[in-house]
């Protein structure tokens, strides 16, 4: 991917994680992972900030088709890093799938598979932040009731 596509794959991130106007400590791990993983550096990383706060971008797809769904998947695992999949994201993601012409059947494994990946792996209250068991029900630190 040219530096371009890089910038527009970590804006389609920050675009799905600040869509319910939370920005999460999971949120901000599961960007940096993105960051690293795509060999961006801070200066692309301020680049797709700086296009998602300027008020006007529209999430789309970049680089190679393989590219445009492990795109997906980071946009879903960062929507689903505190455990709801919030109205505004849904819809997003929705519109990029249908962009790549996923399937209904291919959404619904990729949004499973994330769900799986993300049950009990890295979970945090998101009170606090705290790490947490997979069998915790409340926050060992703040007491906070965990979902």
């Amino acid at each position: 991917m040219n530096e371009n596509d890089v910038v527009a794959c970590l804006a389609n991130v920050l675009m799905i994680a600040g869509s319910d106007n939370k920005f999460t400590l999971q949120e901000q791990e599961i960007v940096e992972r993105v960051r690293l993983e795509l060999g961006a550096d801070d200066a692309l990383l301020e680049q797709a900030v700086a296009l998602v706060h300027g008020g006007n971008y529209q999430i789309t797809p970049a680089g190679r088709f393989s590219d445009q769904v492990r795109n997906l998947e980071d946009m879903l695992l960062v929507s689903m890093a505190d455990n709801t999949l919030a109205t505004e994201e849904k819809k997003e993601i929705l519109h990029f799938a249908q962009q790549l012409k996923l399937t209904q059947d291919q959404i619904n494994r990729m949004l499973a598979q994330t769900k799986a990946l993300l049950k009990g792996v890295g979970r945090r209250c998101n009170a606090c932040g705290t790490s947490l068991d997979p069998s915790d029900n409340f926050c060992t630190e703040c007491g906070a009731k965990i979902q």
